[in-house]
């Protein structure tokens, strides 16, 4: 385990405390902290950040690398944000502490630790738990997958396994490219917001989606209005077995449900551009 811990203090302006005398200034307080823990490719993780973002990137490692980003107000306030870090070779444990300062509300100010985390693709994530923050993970095939986000958002990019995800206040995005994804049992639920699953035209699939106040929008199978009313239920499935189960479920806002593979073509046209064979009229 290699561990570098490098502590800054950005020049950036936070707020200004105005009182009688004029104008008082604070600066951020920055700690970042890298680290690596060998691990067996079938164990577990877990993370419970209540502010901040966590990105986490699977890769064909034996190791997880963890990059960790401490942000305060100043720099007694950074004092009270903890890492704790629990690593075995059959897993690993992240948990981020706060400490509720008497002078400022809790999690005031911008306080947050960030994380960047590359992992065995195939590491289980046994819970992730996100407050109020950004989660994405990319190119994860594994057993178990399950992450919750309270306020903010959730992106899955080419994710494969046994996935349950749940945003209560916020979007949540399932994403697969043009490549054929892997047969995977999914999850998804949002309280409150947006959830997009995006799929290429020729993968297999059942897929399952409702939502109780809001519209879906499907580029597998058409929309159509149910006694004067948005489509607000669908059961299609496409492709030959074995199948992808897939579950999304609503309260209230839209599904989207969006062809990559068109996707692609569109981005791919834009790219090349009407002139990029060179000809000119």
């Amino acid at each position: 385990m290699s561990i570098l811990i490098r502590t800054a203090f950005a020049a950036l302006t936070l707020a200004s405390l105005f009182c009688g005398c004029g104008a008082r200034k604070e600066t951020a307080a920055i700690e970042v902290i890298d680290k690596k823990y060998p691990i067996d490719p079938d164990a577990s993780i877990r993370i419970n950040d209540p502010h901040g973002s966590i990105s986490i990137r699977g890769t064909d490692s034996s190791e997880v690398q963890l990059h960790a980003t401490k942000v305060a107000s100043s720099a007694d306030q950074l004092k009270n944000i903890s890492v704790s870090v629990t690593a075995q070779q059959n897993g690993v444990s992240i948990k981020t502490n706060f400490v509720r300062s008497k002078a400022k509300p809790f999690l005031g100010g911008g306080d947050r630790v960030d994380y960047e985390l590359s992992i065995p693709r195939s590491l289980k994530i046994t819970r992730l738990d996100v407050d109020d923050g950004k989660v994405s993970i990319e190119s994860v095939q594994t057993s178990e997958l399950r992450a919750n986000v309270v306020d903010g958002e959730l992106e899955l990019r080419n994710c494969s396994g046994d996935i349950h995800v749940a945003v209560q206040n916020g979007d949540l995005a399932l994403l697969y490219n043009a490549r054929e994804p892997r047969p995977s049992s999914t999850d998804a639920r949002v309280l409150h917001g947006t959830l997009t699953l995006s799929l290429p035209r020729s993968a297999a699939f059942h897929l399952r989606a409702e939502t109780t106040k809001g519209t879906i929008t499907s580029a597998f199978a058409q929309t159509v209005e149910v006694k004067g009313g948005a489509l607000r239920k669908i059961d299609i499935s496409s492709g030959q077995a074995p199948r992808s189960e897939i579950q999304l479920e609503v309260m209230t806002g839209n599904i989207i449900i969006a062809d990559a593979s068109a996707d692609a073509r569109t981005a791919s046209h834009s790219a090349s551009g009407p002139n990029s064979s060179g000809n000119s009229h």
